[in-house]
């Protein structure tokens, strides 16, 4: 029942949302110009459920540049512009994300989808990390609100161990907190990125504190995952393809 309930709430949630990313395109439109200069929508790659690619939308918050960063790579920082950094920690750089929403590649709630390059490797090291991909990758999430931006293996393996509680815990209660805490984030202006790593590490030890119970001393996790049923295994992502060949029109120049 939860399940059902909650992908209807996807839709009509991000029905309603679209009037204010509308206005929200239109600001940044007038604004970019003198304050972000260029492209207003950014697209990435990411991996999505049970390992689909699919593209994900993003407002720009960076310069350009032609580097690829790797999983463990630090985030450059010092291109996010100051307008940027704005639409950051508020969380509205994610908001054309509904438009993935409407395409039913995404919920409102749920694990936060990476990049498919970094998805890939991550599901080679982290032995959990596949089972986050058993539900639809969320706008925000339960990891998201707690630990902010998660930069490189370490950092990611809290961040499935977070999404993996969210997932045994899944249900009304527990949505509504999180979408609490996310309008509570984008009024505050508190949400975190990657340019405040002394906030992560701190949230980081708050997490592991958090988690102890929810994990078994092999790293496993104990807890029973509640997610909806599904019989094909996960599978590597492949590239749709009207992807393939094409690399200047899906793969981005920059990792955002």
């Amino acid at each position: 029942m939860f399940w059902a309930a909650k992908a209807g709430f996807d839709y009509v949630g991000a029905f309603v949302l679209l009037p204010i990313m509308a206005l929200l395109a239109v600001i940044l439109l007038l604004a970019n110009p003198r304050l972000n200069p260029g492209p207003l929508i950014y697209r990435q790659i990411r991996m999505g459920r049970h390992g689909v690619p699919f593209v994900a939308y993003k407002f720009r918050t960076m310069l350009a540049s032609d580097v690829v960063r790797g999983p463990s790579d630090p985030l450059e920082t010092r291109r996010i512009t100051a307008f940027g950094k704005v639409l950051r920690r508020s969380g509205l750089d994610e908001v054309p994300q509904i438009l993935n929403i409407l395409r039913g590649e995404m919920s409102l709630i749920g694990p936060r989808p990476d990049c498919l390059s970094h998805a890939e490797l991550f599901m080679r090291v982290i032995p959990d990390y596949r089972k986050r991909l058993a539900v639809r990758p969320g706008l925000s999430g339960l990891a998201q609100i707690e630990l902010g931006y998660a930069e490189g293996v370490e950092a990611t393996r809290d961040k499935v161990r977070a999404d993996l509680r969210y997932l045994s815990r899944a249900g009304f209660r527990q949505e509504g907190f999180v979408f609490w805490r996310t309008i509570v984030t984008i009024c505050t202006g508190r949400g975190d990125w990657p340019g405040r790593p002394a906030r992560h590490r701190a949230t980081r030890r708050t997490s592991a504190q958090t988690l102890r119970n929810d994990t078994m001393p092999s790293g496993s996790t104990r807890a029973a995952v509640n997610v909806p049923p599904y019989t094909a295994p996960v599978s590597t992502a492949i590239l749709p393809a009207s992807a393939k060949g094409s690399s200047n029109g899906w793969w981005p120049k920059a990792t955002h």
